[in-house]
């Protein structure tokens, strides 16, 4: 069941086949899986959130240094500059908390893009203000402004677009109207046109190249995980082999959850599968094993457990959440339907089929350890062999089954 849930898992993060037909047919953008893309947009606000607090630092810095420009160009506007600097500089420091508090892409995009559209409207703002010469070298300062947004930025492409578009507006409008001479409109607007074509283009290949990254690393996480399950598995039955059981049990008592008291633990045991192997061959055992497993697999389906090939014919099924009544109960379905399987085993008094013996053991995780569980499980499922075989221990009276007023001894089980 816990591997079957860890595969759904790996499913659910989007599959490997699905990635490569995504490499495969070369894209000209990289459009996120749907089972990929939430992963990719919380990578996004976590990028966006470093990002933010990265470059705030010397944003405030650069900016506030653009005031030197001011006192030498405009030093008629320049206290007027200090307030708009100051205000401008308060929306910078207070972007990466809101930015960090946005769920949305597109709200956390526009949130980002506040800060560059702010500070070239407060450029802009003060070139309209000064009729003089010296205003249509400072309306350059936009340029490097704009290249910043969407170079260091890179908010996702269509929000660039938007983004470059509100400056453009804002800047060539300012320019048409308030430029001194043809040369500087001219210039701006040519300037302004080849910073957005470059950049633009630039960003929208640092995108794809993003995208694809971020997805070839994906693929990379997804071949491990599966190389970390298929270790975790045996390759005969599917179910987990003893490193698998280990590694995903140790939770159980790790966290020592009382959810998941009491704990069972049962214990399968192949009666006389060494004859079964020397009549029928090795290649009928494994089809043996695999049936068997198959009937582990379905009982577990309806339990949060863990089911494993314990080693050779031995399979152990970990119940939590599991009384040792509704334990031995379990082991009694299971028995009856490996037995229903009827695969032929002549040769043996106890039975003409494959048959199975199982012990059960239980107890509080807060109490018991897995090896205490798994001994007691084990002392079970000797005195099930020597009480004939074909059956569960400890057993229960047929009066048991509908019933919890019945009378039994646990096996004696004591943490180490």
């Amino acid at each position: 069941m816990a591997q079957e849930k860890t595969q759904a898992g790996l499913k659910a993060a989007g599959s490997i086949a699905e990635i490569d037909a995504i490499f495969a047919e070369r894209p000209r953008d990289f459009a996120m899986p749907a089972s990929v893309a939430p992963l990719y947009s919380a990578h996004l606000r976590r990028h966006r959130v470093k990002l933010a607090w990265a470059t705030l630092p010397p944003t405030v810095v650069v900016y506030n240094g653009f005031l030197i420009v001011d006192y030498v160009l405009m030093p008629a506007s320049f206290w007027l500059a200090v307030i708009l600097h100051m205000f401008v500089t308060l929306l910078i420091l207070i972007s990466p908390i809101a930015i960090s508090q946005c769920s949305n892409g597109a709200l956390r995009d526009a949130v980002t893009a506040m800060v560059p559209i702010a500070i070239v409207a407060q450029v802009v703002a003060i070139y309209a203000l000064n009729d003089i010469p010296a205003a249509d070298h400072y309306q350059y300062l936009v340029l490097p402004i704009f290249i910043y947004m969407n170079v260091i930025y890179r908010l996702e492409h269509r929000h660039t677009l938007i983004a470059s578009l509100i400056i453009g507006m804002l800047y060539i409008g300012a320019l048409s109207v308030y430029h001194h001479d043809i040369e500087a409109l001219v210039i701006g607007t040519s300037l302004f046109i080849a910073s957005a074509s470059l950049t633009l283009t630039a960003h929208r290949r640092m995108e794809f190249d993003a995208r694809r990254a971020f997805l070839s690393r994906h693929r990379d996480s997804l071949l491990r995980r599966e190389a970390e399950c298929e270790a975790q598995r045996d390759p005969l039955t599917r179910l987990l082999n003893r490193r698998g059981l280990s590694s995903r049990s140790e939770i159980l008592w790790s966290l020592e959850d009382p959810g998941a008291s009491p704990l069972a633990v049962v214990i399968l045991d192949i009666d006389h599968f060494k004859s079964f192997n020397d009549r029928y061959g090795h290649l009928t055992g494994d089809t043996c094993l695999k049936r068997i497993s198959d009937v582990i697999r379905e009982r577990d389906r309806e339990t949060d457990g863990l089911a494993a090939r314990f080693g050779g014919e031995e399979f152990l099924w970990i119940l939590p959440r599991t009384s040792i009544y509704d334990a031995v109960r379990q082991a009694e379905r299971l028995r009856l339907e490996v037995e229903a399987l009827a695969i032929p085993h002549h040769g043996v008094e106890s039975a003409p089929v494959v048959t199975v013996s199982l012990g059960v053991a239980a107890g509080p995780v807060s109490a018991h350890g897995l090896d205490d569980l798994i001994r007691a499980a084990d002392d079970a499922l000797y005195a099930a062999k020597r009480a004939g075989r074909n059956q569960v221990w400890p057993p229960l009276p047929e009066t048991a089954f509908g019933r919890e007023n019945h009378d039994f001894t646990l096996p004696s089980v004591k943490r180490a």
